[in-house]
């Protein structure tokens, strides 16, 4: 693997001299992410209104959702899975697998994706503008997509990757690395504009990657832009490096299924806890009755391949860490 990196002149610099700078306390959340993801997975909702994204290829929809038990509104990302459960530019799975490695390897406060589950909403709950004439899952009486937290405050940055700015701004750099530490692991290939959002308050430089769908090694990606699937940064967070080093290969196996849902009462999708993995190879696995999707065997295996890369490359200092 290549990486950019400065010759002791970094180490000197103000960014390592200074270390990772406190966040400042911007509202891109709404809520805490990992509430958020939990309340979107089960939690009752009404949704109160939708309206076609600004970015995006694949049809999402902004979602205004409001949460009775919880007196909380919130606004996701919606996005139906395609009837063969993996699309070009729509792998659902891919989605849900990117954040689940964002939730193992970095800190609440660092996070740089949406949190993203995926969810079945029972056809009569849909408003009719976007309620398709039969469900995506053959028997169901709901649709099967993924719902990801609306990132507030961001917008499109005019340049987003500036090495002169890493050496001399803490901020802007802990950010940078926290974005292509993820973006490498999950081999993100879709690096368009509107693709990568930084926060609007010039004292927060947040990056945040909004669309993860083209990643893992997908064998189609965006030629034509600058992508992230390589560390261009010369230097990464050393806890999340620590982080990295502490993975289990439980924790790398368990990206195999990171969803399932099988047919329930009223022809709903229920998601149940992760079974045995029904198709090893294949990332979408459609069976009557059942939706499990996850990593494939050769998804996981580049996966690790990146991991033991990126690590052999902060042991020879080949990227430094601060």
């Amino acid at each position: 693997m290549r990486a950019h990196w400065v010759h002791g002149v970094l180490l000197a610099g103000l960014v390592l001299a200074a270390g990772p700078p406190a966040r400042a306390q911007v509202s891109h959340w709404p809520v805490a992410p990992d509430r958020a993801r939990e309340l979107l997975r089960s939690a009752p909702f009404e949704i109160r209104g939708e309206k076609k994204t600004e970015h995006g290829t694949s049809g999402p929809r902004r979602l205004e959702l409001y949460f009775p038990r919880q007196k909380l509104s919130l606004r996701a990302k919606w996005k139906p899975v395609p009837p063969s459960g993996d699309g070009i530019n729509n792998a659902p799975r891919k989605e849900v697998a990117a954040d689940r490695v964002q939730e193992i390897l970095l800190d609440e406060a660092h996070y740089v994706a949406a949190p993203t589950v995926l969810r079945c909403i029972p056809m009569q709950s849909l408003p009719a503008s976007i309620r398709p004439p039969q469900s995506n899952v053959k028997g169901a009486n709901c649709v099967l997509g993924t719902l990801s937290l609306w990132i507030e405050d961001v917008s499109v940055p005019e340049q987003l990757w500036s090495p002169k700015r890493f050496e001399s701004d803490p901020a802007y750099a802990a950010a940078m690395a926290d974005l292509n530490f993820f973006t490498y692991l999950v081999h993100h290939r879709d690096g368009r504009e509107g693709n990568v959002l930084v926060s609007s308050n010039p004292d927060d430089p947040r990056a945040f990657a909004i669309d993860n769908g083209i990643s893992f090694n997908s064998r189609v990606f965006n030629y034509f832009v600058m992508n992230w699937h390589k560390v261009r940064v010369p230097a990464l967070r050393r806890s999340s490096i620590e982080r990295l080093r502490a993975l289990t290969p439980e924790q790398v196996d368990s990206l195999a299924v990171v969803a399932e849902f099988r047919l329930g009462e009223n022809g709903q999708m229920v998601e149940v806890p992760p079974g045995v993995n029904l198709g090893p190879e294949d990332g979408a696995r459609l069976q009557p009755g059942v939706v499990q999707m996850g990593l494939t065997t050769r998804e996981l295996k580049k996966l690790r391949e990146r991991i033991r890369e990126l690590l052999e490359d902060v042991d020879a200092g080949k990227i430094q860490t601060f």
